[in-house]
């Protein structure tokens, strides 16, 4: 029985219980080893891959997906990729796999030191691996092959909120005695749930409560001789799951040249899905993504809820994103306790129990020390937050795709095949599938294309730019603080942002002073508006404050409303995005995929009981 608390920690992940015994991996909480001492990878290749004939799959499939109860040192999918580059498959795989208590690279590499012959493919799971966070964290092996969908915490809390249609299971975990939750009915019927209509499953074990509780949930089930010492083992086939529904796109269009779109264009490279990235003005990033940096930071909410998970997952695939692309400023970020409800938020946050390399609580002596400044306030220290260049990372996530940029739209209509697309000076297309990335342009594009509309805000805020000769530049590391304040590359420090309602795009010396209004006071001394220059960009905001994200009728798909977040947001967003078009696994949970679909206000209006 899963403990009641448990259910309810989003901040917890079970602690590190792990032992090495003569380079043998052994958990301490179940008192059981990783995998077999006799020949751990021979193991993996004989109960996982053989007894599931996976070889047979590889060569005869586009597309697999491969599901795992646990992923522990990694071994079998090292295993997978081994046989992948043996026989040359070319298999775009999504490899989904949850884990409750995640070993680090360290632990990892002393798992898979006895097996050189995986180790090209050791060395680039251990690179890929994200933190210590719980949650979902997607990662691309292989070269973009293999799609590595990880989900940190008790899998039996996770897999029902996912959905997805495996090809292949591999039940792998410690002994059903020992480890008696990962065997349950419970997860059995989730293992039938995600299954599809041809499903094969293997796994080391013939215990007899596995053995009914796979048959109850609909498998149909075969011993076969066991590895090494152990006399049998079992796999089953699954007759009664899902088939496949999606039609993916031929071509999409993708409207709007910012951070979401150029996101979305990286996510369809990745699935291999042809389109077109249209931005209207003169070059990419020339709205809010063409500020001159940004921050990329979680953002926590004291609940358990969808968008705080998505934030975790965002936050974890966005760094790595950041980091490639050469677009990191600065590293590490101070969240001050300021305003007042901020300090009451993150005394809350201190008493969950948060890994310590996400945020660091903070005194008023751990924040002099962390910005060099006397502030008078504590914080919270983000090690792996970032400030970055907007452009520079929209660049990245573009370069590769095919590209329309300066030329006016004439009209966008829909035709028999999809959408067709008029412009001022280049030649019309024709698409079978749309996605508005515009920004605060959505409203004007969804009244264009006759779309229901959406409770949206079109807001502008505009950005003050300090000269070096002021009390900032003693200032070490970026502050948030219900505004924001960061160094460039050229160490001018830059503050945001206003809130204008109207959306004007004048720079103005009142917003100039709401900016400095915003800063703790011992930065305000040293600010002043006389000649300080700024930019100003609009962004948009639906009323309850969400991203948008998936379909919006037919054909036509939204990424949008990403709020102060979109640095954030965007990388893993067109991700999903992209994977939803294609019909693969999404890499979110469904909750969250449910929270932020653009068709969720009409759902709402539908279920509000009649007068």
């Amino acid at each position: 029985m899963q403990d009641a608390a448990m259910k309810d920690a989003h901040a917890r992940l079970r602690p590190l219980d792990v032992s090495v015994e003569e380079g043998v991996l052994r958990s301490t909480q179940h008192d059981d080893i990783f995998f077999s001492n006799e020949n751990g990878l021979a193991e993996s290749q004989y109960v996982f891959l053989d007894g599931t004939d996976i070889k047979t799959r590889l060569l005869n499939s586009d597309h697999l997906v491969i599901a795992e109860t646990g992923f522990g040192t990694g071994l079998n999918l090292a295993a997978l990729m081994q046989l992948m580059h043996r026989i040359g498959a070319k298999t775009k795989i999504d490899y989904i796999s949850f884990e409750a208590c995640p070993l680090t690279s360290e632990l990892i590499e002393v798992a898979h030191r006895p097996f050189p012959e995986i180790g090209r493919y050791s060395s680039e799971i251990r690179a890929q691996l994200p933190p210590r966070w719980p949650g979902a964290h997607f990662r691309t092996l292989m070269e973009g092959q293999i799609h590595l969908h990880l989900h940190y915490g008790e899998a039996g809390i996770l897999m029902k909120r996912q959905q997805f249609a495996a090809d292949i299971w591999f039940l792998d975990g410690f002994s059903p005695s020992k480890n008696t939750d990962l065997w349950s009915p419970d997860i059995c019927n989730q293992i039938a749930r995600l299954s599809t209509s041809d499903t094969r499953l293997a796994t080391f074990t013939v215990a007899a409560s596995v053995r009914t509780a796979l048959s109850e949930a609909g498998f149909s089930l075969a011993k076969r001789p066991g590895f090494g010492r152990k006399r049998d083992m079992l796999v089953g086939t699954y007759k009664n799951g899902q088939t496949a529904t999606s039609t993916v796109p031929k071509s999409v269009a993708i409207l709007g040249g910012g951070i979401a779109g150029a996101a979305i264009a990286s996510g369809l490279r990745q699935v291999g899905i042809s389109h077109v990235l249209i931005e209207q003005g003169a070059s990419l990033a020339g709205a809010a993504s063409g500020n001159p940096l940004g921050l990329q930071s979680p953002r926590l909410r004291v609940d358990n809820h969808p968008i705080s998970r998505l934030s975790i997952s965002a936050f974890s695939r966005a760094c790595d994103i950041a980091i490639a692309a050469g677009a990191v400023i600065s590293k590490g970020t101070v969240a001050l306790d300021m305003p007042e409800r901020e300090l009451d938020r993150h005394r809350k946050l201190a008493q969950q129990g948060w890994p310590r390399d996400l945020f660091e609580m903070l005194d008023l002596d751990g924040v002099e020390k962390f910005t060099g400044i006397e502030l008078g306030v504590g914080g919270i220290y983000y090690p792996r937050a970032q400030v970055i260049s907007p452009v520079q990372l929209t660049h990245h996530l573009a370069e590769g795709s095919d590209m329309i940029v300066g030329d006016a739209l004439s009209s966008v209509s829909r035709v028999p095949d999809g959408w067709k697309i008029e412009f001022e000076s280049t030649s019309d297309i024709i698409v079978s599938h749309l996605v508005l990335a515009a920004g605060s342009d959505l409203p004007d594009l969804l009244e264009m294309l006759d779309c229901p509309p959406l409770p949206l805000q079109v807001t502008s805020g505009q950005l003050s730019y300090f000269p070096q000769d002021n009390r900032m530049r003693g200032l070490k590391i970026a502050l948030h603080y219900g505004g924001y304040i960061a160094a460039d590359r050229d160490g001018h420090f830059i503050a945001g942002a206003s809130f204008d309602k109207d959306a004007a795009l004048d720079i103005t010396d009142e917003a100039h002073i709401h900016n400095i209004s915003l800063m703790p006071e011992a930065l305000r001394m040293g600010a002043e508006i006389r000649g300080l220059k700024g930019r100003v960009s609009r962004r948009l905001a639906t009323s309850d404050r969400w991203p948008l994200l998936g379909a919006y009728g037919d054909n036509l798909s939204i990424i949008s409303a990403l709020g102060a977040r979109g640095l954030t947001l965007a990388p893993l967003l067109g991700e999903v995005l992209a994977r939803q078009l294609a019909g693969r696994p999404a890499g979110i949970d469904s909750e969250i995929i449910d929270m932020i679909t653009p068709v969720r206000f009409q759902k709402r209006l539908k279920k509000r009981p009649q007068k």
